[in-house]
């Protein structure tokens, strides 16, 4: 898979918390995100801190809120995990097995949140 057809099915689905998302495809729209923020900081750094970019920060922030949480849900479905696992991450702590279970391979049968991902 692409990065760009990772970031295309992530966001189509962006509200979309059943069924499984494969490592890949996590990873690739995670890497997109990242960019995109990355790019955004710089772009505010470089206008000397305008408000504009500023805004433009949050409404890209705000907009990316809800597919990178289904996507993370949707994940932790392909490892046979309950996406309710994610709220661990509030604590320090949970950072650890959230981020093992990013990781971690896909099932690669049938689970409790349906079939593999392809």
């Amino acid at each position: 898979m692409q990065i760009n057809n990772a970031v295309i099915n992530a966001l189509s689905r962006y509200a979309d918390f059943s069924g499984r998302t494969t490592r890949e495809q996590y990873w690739w729209f995670t890497t997109a995100v990242v960019l995109a923020s990355l790019l955004l900081s710089l772009a505010h750094i470089a206008t000397r801190f305008s408000v504009f970019t500023e805004v433009l920060s949050l409404i890209f922030n705000l907009g990316i809120l809800i597919p990178s949480i289904s996507i993370s849900v949707r994940r932790l479905h392909d490892i046979n995990k309950s996406g309710w696992w994610l709220l661990i991450a509030f604590t320090l702590i949970g950072l650890i097995p959230i981020a093992y279970w990013a990781v971690k391979a896909s099932d690669d049968s049938v689970n409790d949140y349906g079939l593999p991902a392809t």
